[in-house]
């Protein structure tokens, strides 16, 4: 992601979604990333697919576009992907005590 961000000049991260693919497949999660380059006029998708366990993960890209706090959170809260090392995980829409990730 610092690749495409340093060497390629895609310095706008647009939007990051979790994607469930349903119990029984493998991988059962993907995060999707959408950046744009504000220079270059151009845009690219990056899928990464999380661990297959019971605690998916990718690492955070917080720190490259700030921008992310928000969507990282907003994945984890409704997907259960964490996200290594994000400065602040923790739930945006459902409340602190809600048992599971709709």
């Amino acid at each position: 992601m610092a690749f495409l961000r340093d060497q390629h000049g895609f310095d706008m991260l647009v939007d990051v979604a979790g994607v469930d693919w349903s119990q029984g497949v493998s991988p059962r999660f993907t995060v999707v990333y959408h950046l744009l380059s504000t220079q270059g006029h151009e845009y690219v998708r990056v899928a990464a697919d999380c661990r297959d366990d019971a605690s998916p993960e990718v690492p955070s890209v917080v720190s490259l576009w700030h921008g992310a706090n928000w969507h990282e959170r907003e994945a984890f809260d409704m997907f259960g992907i964490r996200f290594t090392g994000h400065p602040d995980l923790r739930r945006i829409l459902m409340w602190d005590g809600y048992p599971h990730h709709p």
